[in-house]
Parts: C-alpha cells; sequence; structure tokens
C-alpha cells in the first residue's frame, strides 16, 4: 500500500492487487516474506524498536550509577533530560515520515508559539508549494503586517549538511522580498562556514538570519509543546514550615 492523499488513508497498489489476486484464501507470514516491500517495513519497525530499548536501557544505566549518590531530585532530573532525549530523537523521525509541506506548517507552528505573532490564523502562513522564492513561511509581527520574519523550512535528512551557499541564498530571498528577519529551520545540521556566516548576519543591522538545527528544532517542540503533550506529572511535595511555626 503507499499513502493517500487524505491524512490517514491509503490506497491499494497494483503490485498489492496482484498479490491479492494469487492469494485468495488466507495469507500466510510465509507468503508476506515473498514481498519486498513487506521485507522493507519490518527492518526498519525492527530497527525503530530496537533503537527503543537501547535508549531504555541506557536511562536506565545512568540513573543506576547515580542511585548511590544522588538525591531523588537527582535521579528525577536525570531521568527527564534522558527521556527528552529519546523523545527529541522520536521527533525527527516522525518529521522525516511526513511530506515536506507538512514541515513547513510544524515550523510556522513553532515560530508563532515562540512569541512571535501570534496564534491566530492570519498571523502566520505557509507560502505555497511552489513559486516561494525560497520563502516557505511568514509569521506577521504585527496585526497590519508592517514587520514579518520570513521562514525557511529544509527537511534534510541528518547526513546532509547545510553549507554557506544554502544560507546565502535564503538571505538573497529575503533581499527580494523587503524583509530584514528570518529563520533558517532543518532537520539536518549545519557546516561550521554556514554558522559563522549566520553569526556575521546577526551582527549586521540590515538582516538578521537564525539558524535551527535538527537538534534544536526538536528541543524547542518540547519546550514549548509543538506536537508533543504533557503524559504524566510528578508533584514533589515538602514541609510547609509556616504551618508549624505557632509563635
Amino acid at each position: 500500500m503507499e499513502k493517500g492523499s487524505k491524512r490517514g488513508t491509503y490506497r491499494i497498489t497494483d503490485a498489492g492487487r496482484e498479490f491479492l489476486q494469487q492469494h485468495e484464501d488466507a495469507i500466510t507470514l510465509a507468503d508476506l516474506e515473498t514481498v519486498p516491500a513487506f521485507l522493507a517495513w519490518r527492518q526498519g519497525y525492527q530497527s525503530k524498536t530496537v533503537d527503543a530499548k537501547e535508549r531504555s536501557t541506557v536511562l536506565q544505566t545512568d540513573i543506576s550509577e547515580q542511585s548511590d549518590e544522588a538525591t531523588p531530585e537527582d535521579l528525577m532530573e536525570t531521568a527527564s533530560e534522558q527521556l527528552n532525549e529519546a523523545l527529541a530523537s522520536e521527533l525527527l523521525d516522525r518529521i522525516m515520515d511526513n511530506d515536506p509541506y507538512f514541515f513547513e506548517r510544524l515550523v510556522t507552528r513553532l515560530v508563532l508559539s515562540l512569541g512571535y505573532g501570534d496564534l491566530s490564523k492570519t498571523s502566520g502562513e505557509v507560502t505555497k508549494k511552489s513559486g516561494d522564492g525560497g520563502i516557505d513561511g511568514v509569521v506577521r509581527l504585527d496585526r497590519l503586517g508592517l514587520d514579518s520574519v520570513y521562514i525557511q523550512a529544509k527537511r534534510w535528512n541528518t547526513e546532509h549538511v547545510v553549507g554557506r551557499p544554502d544560507i546565502q541564498g535564503f538571505v538573497g530571498a529575503l533581499v527580494g522580498n523587503g524583509a530584514n528577519k528570518g529563520v533558517f529551520i532543518t532537520t539536518s545540521r549545519f557546516s561550521e562556514e554556514a554558522r559563522r556566516y549566520g553569526d556575521e548576519r546577526m551582527r549586521s543591522s540590515d538582516i538578521s538570519v537564525v539558524l535551527i538545527d535538527g537538534l534544536t528544532l526538536a528541543k524547542l517542540m518540547i519546550e514549548y509543546n509543538v506536537g508533543v503533550g504533557v503524559k504524566t506529572v510528578y508533584e514533589i511535595k515538602a514541609i510547609d514550615n509556616d504551618f508549624f511555626d505557632t509563635e
């Protein structure tokens, strides 16, 4: 099967129809193992399961190593940090499972959540899928649209390195749109040269560019509750000394 045009819908492929015609009765695991696409899916699923187990083992090991000398609060903080690291990795996986247009909507929502503009429908805008001139999203900082933040979103794999030419191209797009504020967000990482150029632009008085890599993106999503929600809350109680003070 392959994804359909709507969220949560799938359509059967020609290969799938042929497989069903050849197996009109019950379909066994052995039958499925003759299909390359099934084998590829199972390998990817098992890989993600192993990664999750490894992250859990690391978390348990780190807590165990600290348990003799750390306070309960220290252990909870360590566990929280490790859980957030695992969550950040899972967030990037989920982002890569979606299409680039989803990513453009996501980063526009994130910039709004950071406090730029407001969360109204008119404050943030994703540009058209094509012909956007290097601009993927716009967040208006005021209701009249006199000041805006322009966004470029690149959903690239972790091996891809965003170089200086990519940032220079984005700056050119900002100039073409008469803008002086930009955010370049990617799921991958930036080269040192690209970061230096970004720092130079931040020190410049004409155009400011902020660079956000994949790890920073995931951390910001967790901090500002974009694509995540609170699962459990633990309250730590302490003695109220004023209650017991009778003087």
